[in-house]
């Protein structure tokens, strides 16, 4: 399973959201509580805008993929051999 940045983008940045909202509120700092909403508010806002664009830019549209043929190979069962009289 291959998790790195250009494979799956949408994971490591949700990772790094959920980081920093953490150390942002379970860590003591020396921010002020609203210092704190406003540093998570930020992120929250501003991380799902910049995941969308990360993500969009991974992605290739249909229009641009040539279409490729595909060999379909169905199994067909063989007739019952008859019966010895």
């Amino acid at each position: 399973m291959n998790i790195s940045f250009p494979q799956e983008p949408a994971v490591w940045i949700g990772l790094i959201t959920a980081v920093i909202d953490a150390v942002a509120v379970f860590f003591p700092t020396t921010l002020t509580t609203e210092q704190k909403t406003v540093l998570v508010g930020l992120v929250t806002t501003l991380v799902p805008v910049i995941l969308a664009f990360v993500t969009r830019s991974q992605v290739t549209p249909n229009a641009k993929v040539a279409p490729v043929g595909q060999n379909i190979v169905v199994p067909i069962p063989a007739p019952p051999t008859p019966p010895k009289v």
